[in-house]
Formats: structure tokens, C-alpha cells, sequence
């Protein structure tokens, strides 16, 4: 199953509650940050792609300039998701075909439809725009950040197209995670 939905709509929290259920979740982001850290694999060619620019003397990749390389160029944003998407898709599949017949597996994956990746099953969580502005205010990044990141990803309208499940995340954590407990987590056992 692939968990998706746009930046700020609670795709870590619908994750971390089927994690605690059980699901052995892998996150599209962690893995990005694993591959992106250290001597990770998407290193050498994102210097070869953007340059010196985009690291810090000590070697390490500097998230901040690349983000604000990336975001707001559609060229370089294509470039970077060239040399990210494959390498992410691959670690992602080899876990969750190393998870062990009758486990739920959940890829949370925030680029769903941009990716095109295919999955049995794909949750999208909800929330409306101004809620998920104020909780990426919340982790700090300004408005104009936010809706900046928005506006690069794909519509709601066009991820809720490709749902199988939707979860509204629009109201308290607690309403998300015993909606997710009672009613769908069953289901998910039943298909596992």
C-alpha cells in the first residue's frame, strides 16, 4: 500500500500510526535523506548535476541550497527528481519485497502520482490548504515557502484521482489515528 498526499497533509502521522499497528513502513523521504547523507549513492551525481554550489566545505550536501536551486526551476527540479526517483523507487521495492508474507506493507511516499509508481493500493491524505500552510508554518518555513512547495506538487484533485482510500486529516490527530485503528487497519489485515 502507498500512503501519499501533499506536503503538510499528515502522511508521517497515517504512517507512524500503522507502523504502531504493526505495517512495516518505508518513507520515500527517509530514504532520500540516506541517500543524500554522508557518502550516500545520489551524491556523486548531484555534483555532477548542480556542482560545488551545493555542498558544504566539509563535503555534505547543504539541503538549503539545493532546495532553493530546485524549487522555483522546473529544469533543475527535473534534473534533480532524474537522478533521486530511480534510486529511491529501487530501495523502496527491495524493502517492501523483503517484508514478510502477511505483513502490511506501506511505502509512504509523498510524490505518488508525480513518480507514477505502481501500488495495490493508494491512501491519500486530505487536509485543506490553509491547515497545511499553517502546519509547515509550524515547522518553520515561512508562508511564501510553503505555498511555494505547493505549488510545484500535483493538485488535490489529481491525487485524489488516483485514490483507493482517502483519509481527512483536517481535524485532530487523535479522530485520524482512531478512524485509522477501528476502521482501517482491519481491512488492511484482511488483505495482507
Amino acid at each position: 500500500m502507498a500512503v501519499s498526499g501533499g506536503i503538510g497533509a499528515g502522511k508521517s502521522t497515517v504512517s507512524a500510526t500503522l507502523a504502531e499497528l504493526g505495517a512495516q513502513v518505508v518513507s520515500a523521504d527517509q530514504i532520500s535523506h540516506d541517500l543524500t547523507a554522508g557518502d550516500g549513492d545520489a551524491l556523486p551525481p548531484i555534483r555532477a548535476a548542480f556542482g560545488s554550489a551545493v555542498f558544504r566545505a566539509d563535503g555534505s550536501l547543504d539541503r538549503q541550497q539545493l532546495a532553493k536551486r530546485v524549487f522555483g526551476d522546473d529544469e533543475a527540479r527535473a534534473r534533480l527528481e532524474r537522478i533521486m526517483h530511480p534510486l529511491i523507487q529501487a530501495r523502496a521495492r527491495s524493502f517492501l519485497d523483503a517484508v514478510e508474507p502477511g505483513k502490511v506493507r506501506v511505502y509512504d511516499i509523498p510524490l505518488l502520482v508525480e513518480t507514477g509508481f505502481e501500488t495495490d493500493l493508494a491512501l491519500i491524505v486530505w487536509a485543506p490548504l490553509q491547515v497545511r500552510v499553517q502546519r509547515l508554518i509550524g515547522r518553520g518555513m515561512s508562508e511564501d515557502e510553503a505555498r511555494a512547495r505547493m505549488a510545484v506538487q500535483v493538485s488535490d484533485t489529481e491525487r485524489l484521482q488516483v485514490a483507493d482510500v482517502v483519509v481527512n486529516n483536517s481535524g485532530k490527530q487523535e479522530e485520524v489515528r482512531r478512524a485509522i485503528q477501528e476502521v482501517l487497519w482491519p481491512r488492511l489485515l484482511e488483505r495482507a
